[in-house]
C-alpha cells in the first residue's frame, strides 16, 4: 500500500535528492520530453544510466564511425553469418546484425568487449541461462559459437519492434489501459518462466522490454539477460557488495548489494510499470547515491498514479497494485511474478475492460489478449498498436535493403574470389605449357645434335679379349713368349746375381761369350 501521507510538498525537486520527487504529472508528449530531458542530463552528469532521448521515427541506422572502423563488421563468423553492423552496445558488449547464410535472415550476435576473465564468466553464465529459456515473450536463443582464441558469440532472434523505452521517449506514456496491463502481464509471464530455471534478469528496465506487433496484438520481448546469474553462483561471480543493473531500477537489496531472490525482478518490473503509466520513474534524486537511497528508504514513497492520469479507469486500484511491488521489504511484495500478473488482471477486473477476467477463475494464459488497430484520429494518438506497427513496416524495410545489400556484397565476394582462382589457375596453365615447350625444344636438340655428340665423345674402353656377351676368350700364347718363359727362371730375390748367371741371361751371341772368356 502506497502511503498517501507521504506526499511531496512542492512539485520541484528538492535538494535533499532522497525525498526529491518529480514534478506535476505531464499532460502532453512534449512536457514529457522535456521532463526526460531534465531527468537524462542530471543522470550523466552524475555518470547515470537514464533512458536515452532520442526521436525514434527520425532515427536513422547506426552508420557510425564504431561500425565502420570495427574489425568484426564484414566478417563472416563460422562460415555462417555475415556481420553487417552494429545495432547496440554497453559498457561490457557489444551486439551486431548479422545475415545468416543458409537461410538467409537477419540475427543478432552478442559478444563481450574485452578479455576480463571475470566479465568472460559472467558471459559465459548468461549465455548458459539463456540458452535454457524457451518462451514467446523472451528473446529466442538460436547458437553459441565459441571461436579459439576469441571471445564466444551468442546468436539470437533478430526483433524489429520498437523498445519501451523508445516509445515512451517518444510519447511520454502509454494511456490506454489494455496496452498497460497486457505489457505487465507479459513481463511477468517472461519472468515467471525464468525464474523456474532459477534464472534472476537483474536488469529489469524499458530498454530491455521490446514491443512488437503481431496482427493487431501487442507482443513483448524481455531481451538482454546480461546481467543474469543462476541463483546458486551468484556470489562466486559477482564481488561482494558490487551492485549490477541500471540505478533507477534497481532494488533496494541490489542496491545495498545483498543477495537477490525473484522478487528483485518484480521489484525492478513495478518500477518499469510505473513509469510506463505515469512517464517518470518513481524515485529520482540529483545524483546516482540520492536515487538507490530513495530505493532503500521505506518512508520515500511516490507520487500516486492518480496524481498524474486522472483519468485512468480504477488508478486508486492499480496504484495500490504497482505499490505492493515497489515495497521496500521483499517479503512484502509479491512473492511471484504470477502473483503480480493476477492483481493487474484484478484491476482490469474491476476497470470494467473488455478482456478483464475474474481473479476468482482459475488461473489462463490471457497475455495476449487482442488488442485492434484503432481507425479513429484520438485513439491513434493514445495508442502505441500504430506507432509499433509503423516502425516495425520501417525496421522490415530496413531489413529487405540489408539483406539485399548483404547479398550483393557475398556475391561479389564470390566473384572476386572466383576471378582471383580463375587468373591463378590461368597462371599455372601457362607455366606448365611453357615447361612443355621448353623440353620439347631441349629434347629435339639433343636428339638432332646426338650424331655430332657420338663423334666428339672419346672411345669406349674395349679390349681384344672382350666379346660382345662379355665373356672374355683367352688368346693363345705365342711361341716366343712361351720359350722365354720356359728358359728364363725366376731371379733369385735373396742375394744379387753372380757373373755366370748373367753370362746365361744375356742372348747367346758370339760377342758376349768370347768377352766372359777373357774375363776368365
Amino acid at each position: 500500500m502506497v502511503d498517501k501521507e507521504r506526499q511531496p510538498e512542492t512539485e520541484n525537486r528538492s535538494s535533499s535528492g532522497a525525498r526529491g520527487f518529480m514534478g506535476p504529472p505531464r499532460a502532453s508528449a512534449p512536457d514529457a520530453q522535456r521532463q526526460m530531458n531534465k531527468r537524462d542530463g542530471a543522470n550523466q552528469q552524475s555518470g547515470g544510466s537514464g533512458l536515452p532521448v532520442i526521436n525514434l521515427l527520425k532515427r536513422t541506422p547506426q552508420a557510425t564511425s564504431e561500425t565502420s572502423t570495427d574489425p568484426l563488421v564484414g566478417s563472416v563468423l563460422a562460415n555462417t553469418y555475415a556481420i553487417i553492423d552494429i545495432i547496440g552496445q554497453g559498457d561490457m558488449a557489444t551486439v551486431y546484425r548479422a545475415r545468416h547464410l543458409h537461410v538467409d535472415k537477419l540475427v543478432a550476435v552478442k559478444t563481450m568487449k574485452c578479455r576480463d576473465p571475470e566479465l568472460l564468466k559472467r558471459f559465459a553464465r548468461e549465455v548458459e541461462a539463456h540458452s535454457k529459456l524457451n518462451h514467446p515473450n523472451i528473446v529466442t536463443p538460436f547458437e553459441i559459437i565459441d571461436v579459439p582464441g576469441q571471445q564466444p558469440y551468442f546468436v539470437m532472434e533478430y526483433l524489429e519492434g520498437m523498445s519501451l523505452a523508445e516509445i515512451l521517449s517518444c510519447r511520454g506514456r502509454i494511456e490506454r489501459e489494455e496496452e498497460i496491463a497486457t505489457i505487465i502481464k507479459q513481463a511477468c509471464d517472461a519472468l515467471s518462466h525464468a525464474h523456474e530455471f532459477g534464472v534472476i534478469h537483474r536488469d529489469m528496465k524499458p530498454g530491455n522490454i521490446v514491443l512488437l506487433e503481431r496482427n493487431g496484438r501487442i507482443v513483448g520481448k524481455v531481451v538482454d539477460f546480461g546481467l543474469a546469474k543462476l541463483q546458486g553462483e551468484m556470489q562466486l561471480l559477482t564481488r561482494a557488495g558490487q551492485a549490477l543493473g541500471s540505478p533507477l531500477y534497481m532494488s533496494p537489496e541490489q542496491c545495498m548489494g545483498l543477495p537477490l531472490s525473484n522478487r528483485s525482478d518484480i521489484y525492478s518490473l513495478g518500477v518499469v510499470a510505473y513509469e510506463m503509466i505515469t512517464g517518470v520513474p518513481p524515485f529520482l534524486g540529483e545524483s546516482i547515491r540520492d536515487v538507490m537511497a530513495a530505493h532503500c528508504d521505506a518512508n520515500v514513497k511516490p507520487i500516486p498514479i492518480a496524481r498524474y492520469c486522472p483519468k485512468l479507469k480504477a488508478a486508486n486500484q492499480l496504484n495500490d497494485v504497482i505499490g505492493k511491488a515497489l515495497a521496500t521489504d521483499p517479503d512484502a511484495r509479491y512473492s511471484t511474478a504470477f502473483e503480480f500478473k493476477r492483481a493487474v488482471q484484478a484491476w482490469m477486473f474491476a476497470a470494467g475492460l473488455s478482456d478483464s477476467v475474474d481473479p476468482t477463475e482459475p488461473p489462463g494464459d490471457f497475455s495476449n489478449a487482442r488488442i485492434e488497430l484503432v481507425d479513429s484520429v484520438e485513439m491513434q494518438k493514445e495508442s502505441i498498436v500504430n506507432l509499433v506497427s509503423i516502425k516495425q513496416v520501417e525496421k522490415k524495410k530496413e531489413s529487405e535493403v540489408l539483406l539485399q545489400s548483404s547479398r550483393a556484397l557475398a556475391v561479389s565476394s564470390v566473384e572476386k574470389k572466383r576471378n582471383l582462382k580463375s587468373t591463378a589457375m590461368m597462371k599455372l596453365l601457362i607455366v606448365v605449357v611453357l615447361a612443355i615447350c621448353l623440353s620439347l625444344i631441349v629434347g629435339g636438340l639433343i636428339i638432332v645434335n646426338l650424331d655430332t655428340l657420338s663423334k666428339l665423345m672419346p672411345p669406349g674402353n674395349s679390349s681384344p679379349g672382350a666379346t660382345k656377351g662379355g665373356i672374355r676368350k683367352e688368346e693363345p700364347a705365342r711361341a716366343e713368349d712361351a720359350g722365354a718363359s720356359q728358359s728364363s727362371p725366376e731371379p733369385a730375390k735373396s742375394r744379387p746375381k753372380t757373373a755366370r748367371e748373367r753370362r746365361f741371361e744375356d742372348p747367346p751371341d758370339g760377342k758376349n761369350v768370347r768377352r766372359l772368356e777373357n774375363n776368365q
